[in-house]
């Protein structure tokens, strides 16, 4: 969508390609934001077939999107 798309980035709104930030010096955040999403998939499916250590991978999911936020400047 050519016309949403050029709406958006004169609002502000354009797509960063590579924002060179890493955590820890070494890791992008695409692939932070890919860790995050696969842990809270494999968190809810553990979640429905009751498996107890999703409680675990949830809380390492958090974790991570904690670290997703901060990156992106989400401090709220």
């Amino acid at each position: 969508f050519p016309t949403v798309n050029d709406l958006l980035a004169s609002y502000g709104y354009a797509v960063v390609e590579d924002d060179n930030s890493l955590f820890l010096g070494f890791i992008s955040f695409f692939w932070i934001n890919v860790i995050a999403f696969v842990l809270s998939i494999t968190a809810q499916a553990a979640m429905i077939l009751r498996y107890s250590f999703s409680w675990w991978l949830w809380i390492i999911v958090n974790f991570v999107w904690l670290i997703v936020n901060l990156m992106s400047g989400n401090y709220i």
